[in-house]
């Protein structure tokens, strides 16, 4: 194959790897910090917001920034308020606001803003939602919609527990809050025709007293965690199952608990097996730490044991502890604010256990701009991790193929959906019906050396992930052929030979060895014969020979020419290993077939000859025999 074309397959391969989202690819948060992540490690970059707790932002499809928010001032691409941008409903609280692009909209942008009063609470703004058109302004945007109402607690206070994921169907969206004073969670649909005001209430999990707490849905939509706030010095954090195509929290859930500290951030690990927290005391002598739960590692008890502090003490500033909300960036890596300072923490491998997740602190400087406590509070099923490529072994020209881990029997409910379907597609069309298969680890010959990209689908209740590698396959298996008749009478025997251009070493079903077996079965057999060449790759041929009972005239057979059957009702069949002439002859001599066969395996039609004896005279280029042939009705 032309090495410039094994290079573009390369190249393709790796690009079809590529799990980029780049609508989260840019973060503008703290004071005046940003990154952009469209390039490996992020640029640093300032803004123009400074807000002590959580914001959010936007780019487009190729991750060009399109602007950011506190929850009550929006902020252009140019760092400039948007036209209609302030007096927005949320107040610069750990989560007070939220993007989401509307469903099949190439330019609407709906900005959700949770504010902590309600009811009838002085200052009362409750779940409101403004849009965002980035059409208007010269591409700049304007806001058109502004603090349109969704929902606001008669009698309670809202939260600013704010969230969102994407709908099964893959195109549509759930937006989720929590209340205070209550155990109601509150799911509302986002959709091509806007946002369903009528939201999906579960009653679930314990009553939360704090506003200013943590919730995240997993990146592939199945879990939610929340941090319950009991009023006081510490808390607990309940995880529940989330229901992505019914909007639904289940009961299924666990409490975390045993941290002598209020939790403050949470997050998930890519794959969705791990859970991340931080820490916050009021005590400037207690650490602010992050913390690490393995959601896989069985019941509640378990996973409350499997609990481990990646971080020690990281001190305090002015008598506030410095570790603040932490976010799962583009990159896969989970980064953690801190507050005050001129750098985040960066776990860099979230989705392994313990240390390995490898956590750096300092991780990514923001010089000179600095990190408070929040981070852009984003979407994260746009970056949902869809595991490790598939594994192949290759010998030769066979390779078998592994799917990824999570799709294997018996991964962690966390990890992915359940398992519908798998099917390959191995790229080589040559081989036809044997291309594709649905079995889950399947084995595939190539027809030949090269490259191929082969392709898994696997299909689950909601999504379906798509894996594409390139295969090369360099080393060839043996070539070669099987010689000897197909066909033969009951109690006569035949030998069958293996050959080829190259050297190989030949073994035959029922232990024989050698590129020769000779046979005399009995009834209908199947012989397979393996060839193996000096580097120890294998191909197999498979030979069924068909056995007639031949009842009738018996005569003498030349080795290598096989005429059958006899007697016959209709047509006969003549194998050979090399050109002959046949000539039939009725009982008075006369010829009333002539015919040259090169063929190996040639058929003559006797339908129209009358019941009786026949002759048949077979010549090759130094010898002749004749053979009596019964003609029946």
């Amino acid at each position: 194959m032309d090495k410039r074309k094994i290079f573009f397959l390369i190249i393709l391969n790796i690009a079809l790897l590529v799990h980029a989202q780049k609508e989260n690819s840019v973060w503008h948060f703290g004071c005046d910090a940003g990154l952009d992540f469209n390039t490996n490690p992020p640029i640093v970059l300032t803004g123009t917001m400074c807000t002590l707790n959580g914001c959010s932002s936007i780019a487009d499809a190729n991750g060009n920034l399109l602007f950011y928010t506190d929850g009550v001032k929006i902020w252009n691409q140019s760092h400039q308020l948007m036209a209609n941008g302030t007096g927005l409903y949320g107040n610069s609280s750990i989560f007070p606001a939220l993007i989401v692009k509307r469903p099949n909209s190439s330019n609407l942008y709906y900005v959700f803003t949770m504010h902590a009063f309600g009811g009838g609470l002085t200052n009362g703004k409750g779940f409101c939602y403004s849009i965002v058109d980035m059409s208007m302004a010269a591409g700049m945007g304007s806001v058109t919609v502004k603090n349109s109402l969704i929902w606001m607690p008669p009698t309670q206070t809202t939260s600013n527990q704010l969230t969102g994921t994407k709908h099964c169907n893959g195109t549509d969206y759930w937006i989720v809050t929590h209340g205070i004073l209550s155990t109601d969670f509150r799911s509302y649909l986002l959709t091509a025709t806007g946002v369903n005001t009528t939201g999906v209430v579960t009653l679930q999990g314990d009553t939360n007293h704090g506003g200013g707490s943590a919730i995240k849905i997993s990146p592939n939509g199945k879990k939610i965690a929340v941090v319950i706030n009991n009023g006081g010095t510490t808390g607990a954090i309940a995880v529940h199952d989330f229901d992505n195509s019914t909007g639904v929290v289940s009961s299924n859930s666990m409490a975390l608990t045993g941290l002598s500290v209020t939790p403050y951030g949470l997050e998930f690990s890519p794959d969705g097996t791990k859970l991340y927290g931080t820490s916050q005391s009021a005590n400037p002598l207690q650490s602010a730490n992050i913390y690490q739960w393995d959601l896989c590692a069985g019941n509640t008890n378990a996973v409350n044991a499997s609990m481990q502090i990646l971080t020690g003490p990281t001190g305090t500033l002015n008598g506030v502890p410095n570790m603040g909300q932490v976010q799962l960036a583009s990159n896969g890596k989970i980064y953690a604010a801190r507050f005050g300072q001129n750098s985040l923490a960066v776990i860099n491998s979230p989705n392994n256990a313990g240390v390995s997740a490898n956590p750096v602190i300092p991780g990514q400087f923001l010089y000179p701009n600095g990190s408070q406590a929040g981070l852009p509070n984003q979407i994260t099923s746009r970056l949902r991790n869809i595991g490790s490529v598939y594994t192949t072994t290759l010998k030769c020209q066979q390779v078998q193929f592994s799917a990824p881990s999570h799709a294997q029997p018996g991964g962690c409910a966390a990890t992915n959906y359940p398992l519908l379907s798998s099917v390959w597609n191995f790229g080589d069309p040559l081989s036809g019906n044997s291309n594709t298969s649905t079995v889950l680890n399947p084995g595939h010959v190539y027809t030949d050396t090269g490259s191929y990209i082969a392709k898994l689908i696997l299909n689950y209740a909601c999504v379906s992930d798509t894996f594409k590698q390139v295969v090369h396959v360099s080393i060839p298996n043996p070539n070669f052929s099987v010689s000897g008749h197909t066909v033969i009478c009951k109690g006569e025997s035949v030998t069958f030979s293996a050959s080829a251009a190259n050297s190989y070493s030949y073994s035959w079903s029922g232990s024989a060895s050698g590129p020769s077996i000779n046979v005399n079965p009995i009834v209908n057999s199947a012989y397979l014969v393996t060839a193996t060449n000096s580097l120890n790759c294998t191909a197999t041929k498979t030979v069924q020979l068909t056995v007639n009972k031949c009842l009738g005239i018996k005569d003498e057979v030349l080795d290598d020419v096989a005429i059958y059957p006899n007697p016959t009702t209709s047509n006969l069949f003549i194998e050979t290993l090399k050109p002959l002439s046949v000539q039939v002859y009725n009982q008075l001599g006369q010829i009333i077939i002539e015919q040259n066969i090169i063929e190996t395996k040639t058929e003559l039609d006797l339908s129209n000859l009358s019941k009786g004896l026949y002759f048949i005279k077979v010549t090759d280029s130094n010898r002749s025999f004749i053979k009596r042939i019964v003609k029946l009705d």
